[in-house]
């Protein structure tokens, strides 16, 4: 901030996350126009309230032995819900749906879409005006379309193979 590269508008150690390192943040503004950061956490995702600096809450995410020593999140958002990929597995594995609509007093994780047999993802990408996500397939291996038109209810359309994809 003000041209200092030291500073930091949001410094993870000031919201106590209990962690040691963050990937991909995003933002969300609710209805009233309040704005909030969706910072991806060692530990899950964390729903930070901008107006008050405030920690709403850190939905857990998987931690599980294949991360390869990345935690990685990938962030995005469609309507009043919260897509969460990782490369990890455990806890939420898959692409983590998580409901913003009761801002500014909580959010509510829903489950995560996990097909069977692919459910790490590095990147995903929502096309707001048609709904649908596209989820770059574990390994790097493709790409997966999935319908948001239910969006707490995802469903696959098509799953593509390619080379090595990334972001």
């Amino acid at each position: 901030a003000n041209g200092n590269p030291t500073v930091a508008l949001c410094p993870l150690k000031v919201f106590q996350f209990n962690t040691e390192g963050g990937s991909d943040c995003w933002g969300w503004r609710d209805a009233s126009g309040t704005e909030y950061a969706i910072m991806g956490t060692l530990d899950g995702v964390a729903f930070v309230n901008t107006s008050t600096w405030t920690v709403v809450k850190v939905v857990p995410g998987p931690q599980g032995s294949i991360c390869g020593g990345a935690y990685w999140r990938d962030i995005k958002t469609y309507q009043h819900y919260c897509y969460v990929s990782s490369e990890c597995t455990g806890t939420n594995q898959g692409i983590m749906i998580i409901d913003l609509q009761y801002l500014p007093d909580s959010v509510h994780y829903i489950k995560s879409f996990a097909p069977a047999g692919d459910i790490r993802s590095h990147n995903i990408s929502i096309d707001t005006v048609k709904g649908f996500l596209y989820a770059v397939r574990q390994n790097y291996s493709g790409f997966r379309a999935i319908s948001l038109a239910s969006p707490a209810n995802p469903v696959e359309v098509f799953t593509t193979v390619t080379g090595d994809l990334h972001d």
